[in-house]
């Protein structure tokens, strides 16, 4: 039992959670034995913003990692590695992978999101979906096998005009491989890329694109993938040697074993104080969490890291204050904020509504920010660490 009378048990240790633990440290000091257990798979914390530069250099994967359990540990909480299965939330008790029970009195899920690929592509073995490091460095290996083979030039789909598919795109445009370029090809379903943003920014980033070599094909949905082409709707098939899908996410399967309220996509059901509706002292965060408000109406989230951020911190105000459920403010809708984009290894991008900034100033900044973003776990791990 801890020293506030209070358990919680954190499943789930990505932005949102290590947010969660941040500013609950920060407020009240180090957490007594028993005050938070933390249960996750991951071996370390992936800084996902920028997983796309493992793709291009062999020394990216590295600096992308931080050490969670570690910190974790350090500022008191418990760690237990292992996976989400099911909640008993009579006995108050999480059932993890291999039968372990965790006692909770609070609990937030915070499991996150995986790649979305459909059914009939997510077998095939050269189609590799992206998010996570170990996919950048897959791609990475392929590109290598290829290059070792005699390929004087790779060839590489990339599935998805959004965000994702066009930050793997410039980096892999950009890339050499073993001395050879990276021939890019981007698929994007809809008239124009990153079509859930300002036209003069899509425009910008079309043209970064083109810059570096990347074929743009636009109105493009895959119909199917052979061992040699990617074949689009209306039968045109494109060659590759590496597909990169890069087409949206969805939120983590185990959000489907936990008996919670989910949306038709399989999100948890939160409202706007990030508690699951009718289930006492359940929280979920992050991308496996939909907001409905009072209305019944998703808010408008984009599933990025800065917003499971927000989200952390406002959850551990949260509790710190002492609430629980619907008592106190909700969590600020926050419609308009600055947001970046690397364009390549030479470039990236910062804009906010219709502005954009080019230069290789703003891709520099948001390498800064993932190393401020760490440095700030490692010095409160010392000030409070034994």
């Amino acid at each position: 039992m801890s020293a506030t009378g209070v358990r919680t048990v954190l499943a789930g240790c990505s932005f949102a959670g290590l947010e969660l633990i941040y500013r609950l440290v920060r407020r009240n000091g180090r957490f007594a034995p028993g005050e938070m257990t933390v249960i996750d798979p991951l071996e370390a914390h992936q800084y996902i913003p920028l997983a796309h530069e493992a793709a291009g250099s062999e020394r990216g994967a590295a600096k992308l990692l931080f050490d969670a359990p570690a910190f974790c540990e350090a500022v008191g909480a418990t760690v237990v590695r292992g996976s989400l299965e099911r909640i008993d939330e009579e006995r108050r008790v999480v059932v993890l992978d291999g039968g372990r029970e965790v006692e909770y009195d609070r609990l937030v899920i915070a499991v996150g999101s995986v790649p979305d690929v459909p059914e009939q592509f997510a077998k095939a073995t050269n189609v590799i979906p992206v998010k996570f490091l170990d996919s950048a460095q897959a791609i990475r290996r392929r590109l290598h096998v290829l290059r070792v083979g005699g390929a004087s030039v790779q060839r590489v789909v990339v599935v998805g005009g959004g965000l994702t598919g066009v930050e793997w795109s410039a980096e892999l445009a950009a890339a050499r491989v073993d001395g050879s370029r990276v021939a890019t090809t981007l698929l994007c379903a809809n008239v124009r890329i990153l079509p859930t943003f300002p036209i003069s920014i899509a425009r910008s980033a079309a043209r970064a694109l083109r810059s570096l070599g990347v074929e743009i094909l636009l109105s493009s949905r895959v119909a199917a993938v052979n061992a040699e082409h990617v074949v689009l709707q209306g039968g045109i098939g494109i060659p590759f040697d590496v597909v990169v899908w890069a087409s949206g996410v969805r939120p983590n399967p185990a959000t489907a074993t936990l008996g919670l309220p989910l949306t038709e996509d399989g999100h948890i059901v939160v409202n706007t104080h990030l508690a699951v509706e009718g289930r006492k002292d359940i929280y979920a965060v992050g991308d496996c969490s939909r907001i409905m408000d009072a209305r019944g109406k998703a808010w408008p989230t984009m599933e990025r890291a800065i917003e499971a951020i927000w989200e952390g911190a406002y959850l551990a105000r949260h509790f710190a204050d002492g609430r629980s459920g619907d008592e106190g403010p909700p969590l600020r809708l926050r419609r308009d904020f600055f947001y970046g984009i690397s364009l390549g290894r030479r470039r990236g991008a910062v804009f906010y509504r219709s502005f954009i900034h080019v230069s290789r100033a703003a891709l520099i900044f948001r390498r800064f920010l993932r190393w401020a973003y760490y440095a700030r776990f490692r010095l409160l791990a010392r000030k409070v660490g034994v």
